[in-house]
């Protein structure tokens, strides 16, 4: 009994501790070198818009 305590306390434990250790944050995104940012910018491109007027 004591043997099957010990591995289901050290398998939530590992759960527990796990799960928010593998959705840890690297880093902020970066461009590749030599490009600019593609963001912020605005939806939809302006280039793109077109305006219908009546």
């Amino acid at each position: 009994m004591d043997d099957t305590r010990r591995r289901l306390t050290l398998t939530l434990a590992a759960l527990a501790l796990g799960g928010p250790i593998a959705c840890g944050k690297r880093g902020d995104p970066r461009p590749p070198e030599g490009q600019p940012a593609p963001h912020p910018r605005t939806y939809p491109a302006p280039s793109k818009t077109k305006v219908l007027q009546e």
